[in-house]
């Protein structure tokens, strides 16, 4: 869930801002509340967006024009393949989603299949591009088409060396191209997104309305602000629409406990929906 470079407009929003710098897990879940993890209906706790726990997003997101092929010297991408669209229809690239301005700086090959080996086949460059085209076609895709040029997709895929950079949990869900990390510019708060996404997607693994104490994305602030954001997984055969919200303020997660909620690390699980009073 961190932020990479994606967007998709012509207008800049930040400039020189740093990605996402992840505070990690802790490496084992203790049993008990593993368990009662596993035991919360429709959670596969070993994919679970815990592992993706951050507390900011200082990822770029202004627009490059164009992105080379020469920011990938290793494995790279012929240009037709890094002009393919995503989730077979709309207005992200492949070239766009796995851009890093990380993985240039530090002259790493962030592109799908660079972390393969024959141990572990998830992180194949098809697996990947085949997790990338779903979470494009059944949730990016859809969002962009409600919301238009006013979404900015911050965060998508990023190989395990990228990933470690940016202090990221070892499971993060961004490896295998199954995550994005979004918000929306015109000063719209992020719970609109997450809430759109609540009542109009069919099919996604997890949404995140992430830290929104932090505020909203102003559009044309210039500063290293950190703002609030919304993660979304799909993940093929275990999409159960689990709603979620990561603050850092217990306020917030008192005003969401109920029967139906679960806290476990800065998380309030099943929540019903993110709501902006709550920051008034």
């Amino acid at each position: 869930m961190n932020r990479r470079e994606l967007n998709i407009s012509d207008k800049k929003l930040h400039t020189n801002t740093k990605e996402d710098i992840i505070l990690k897990s802790p490496s084992i879940i203790p049993p008990k509340e593993l368990q009662e993890l596993s035991n919360l209906r429709g959670i596969n706790a070993h994919k679970y967006a815990y592992y993706d726990i951050s507390q900011t997003e200082h990822q770029s997101i202004d627009h490059l024009t164009k992105i080379e092929k020469t920011h990938y010297n290793i494995a790279g991408y012929t240009n037709k393949e890094g002009n393919i669209i995503m989730g077979e229809q709309g207005d992200f690239d492949y070239k766009r989603v796995i851009y890093s301005s990380i993985a240039h700086e530090n002259k790493i090959d962030n592109f799908p299949g660079s972390d393969y080996n024959q141990n572990f086949i998830e992180l194949s460059r098809s697996k990947i591009t085949i997790n990338l085209h779903k979470l494009f076609k059944h949730c990016i895709n859809r969002i962009y088409e409600k919301f238009r040029n006013n979404l900015k997709l911050t965060s998508v895929y990023r190989n395990k060396e990228v990933n470690k950079i940016l202090g990221g949990v070892e499971n993060s869900q961004h490896i295998y191209g199954y995550a994005a990390d979004m918000i929306l510019t015109d000063n719209i708060p992020t719970s609109t997104l997450f809430n759109w996404c609540k009542f109009n997607l069919p099919h996604y693994h997890q949404l995140i309305w992430e830290y929104p104490e932090k505020g909203d994305y102003i559009s044309g602030d210039i500063s290293d602000k950190n703002f609030s954001w919304v993660h979304i997984s799909y993940i093929e055969g275990d999409n159960y629409k689990i709603n979620s919200i990561s603050s850092t303020d217990p306020k917030i997660h008192k005003s969401y406990q109920d029967e139906n909620t679960f806290y476990l690390d800065n998380f309030t699980h099943k929540i019903s929906v993110a709501n902006q009073k709550l920051l008034e």
